[in-house]
């Protein structure tokens, strides 16, 4: 059996200032750090016995990566097109600012975002096709083992809705926490959603689908 952990970053800067990032740097906050020294811990304590650490590029995921190699004492593999979606001319500024000048399409962009496409911004279907193809390239080249990947709450939500053969109008209406974890394992039957956004290690709820 092969398994899939795939985890968001901590919380970055722009995080904690509401801002919407998108392709844009963001380094962690302390908080992030915190939060992912908890999850380093527990995925430790689980005695998983990962077999490689995949990273988005983007400074948010690679710190994130980064502290949970220590733990695991493992290098950190980069791969590109695993990184978040281009959110084009909104990346940068407030979340409120665009729910308040650019309420009608804000709202579009979240319930069916087939429908709009953000300016100069990536097309949610070419997102998709990037991560996806991506990810089954990590999968491929580590055959029957446990991988874990790094990565941001869209690059999850497009993957999973993938699994689930769920169009992308449904992408943005799944949560996916600061350091949560989401599991998928891969067997002779179809690909399984057994852990979607975990975060016990912060003392919060699970939502486990194995049963």
């Amino acid at each position: 059996m092969q398994k899939l952990t795939l985890i968001r970053h901590g919380e970055s800067v722009f995080n904690s200032q509401k801002k919407i990032q998108g392709n844009l740097d963001s380094s962690l906050t302390q908080k992030g750090i915190s939060q992912f020294e908890l999850l380093s811990k527990h995925v430790k304590n689980k005695n998983e016995n990962f077999d490689a650490i995949f990273s988005s590029p983007l400074k948010r995921a690679f710190e994130t990566a980064s502290i949970i190699s220590k733990h695991l004492e493992l290098p950190v593999r980069v791969v590109e097109n695993i990184k978040e979606i281009n959110l084009g001319e909104w990346e940068g500024k407030f979340i409120e600012e665009i729910k308040e000048k650019e309420s009608e399409l804000f709202e579009k962009f979240i319930s069916n975002p087939l429908e709009y496409l953000i300016p100069s911004g990536e097309n949610p279907l070419d997102f998709q096709k990037r991560v996806v193809s991506s990810i089954n390239n990590i999968l491929n080249s580590n055959d029957n083992k446990k991988t874990l990947v790094v990565s941001h709450a869209g690059t999850i939500n497009a993957f999973v809705c993938h699994i689930l053969n769920l169009d992308l109008n449904h992408m943005w209406k799944m949560h996916i926490d600061n350091t949560s974890i989401t599991e998928v394992v891969f067997n002779n039957c179809s690909p399984r959603v057994v852990l979607f956004n975990d975060i016990c290690h912060l003392n919060g709820k699970v939502f486990n689908l194995k049963n």
